[in-house]
């Protein structure tokens, strides 16, 4: 999870290689997805989500990836386009959480 929150995708990519479970919880139960997301690490999230993350997965609040996002400034810069230059190259986030 430390290095989903730091946006860390080659550190998540090895942990992944070498068998790191991304359904484990920490003591609030949130993901290492939910994590990526409220830290805004948008290249790491769609990969995590191109590699099956969870989208649906809930907090012990019963909150998602998406709605902790939303309830967030994250929405506001993913809106505005005032994100870094290395997410320009993120899958758009809002579509694909929308994907059936």
């Amino acid at each position: 999870m430390l290095a989903a929150s730091g946006g860390q995708l080659g550190s998540v990519q090895e942990l992944r290689r070498h068998g790191a479970d991304p359904r484990l919880i920490d003591r609030c139960g949130s993901t290492a997805f939910h994590w990526a997301v409220d830290s805004g690490h948008w290249l790491l999230v769609a990969w995590m989500i191109e590699h099956g993350a969870d989208i649906g997965a809930t907090d012990d609040n019963g909150w998602t990836p998406l709605l902790r996002l939303c309830m967030t400034d994250q929405k506001r810069h993913w809106r505005r386009g005032t994100y870094s230059a290395d997410t320009a190259k993120a899958v758009p986030l809002f579509e694909t959480f929308q994907r059936p």
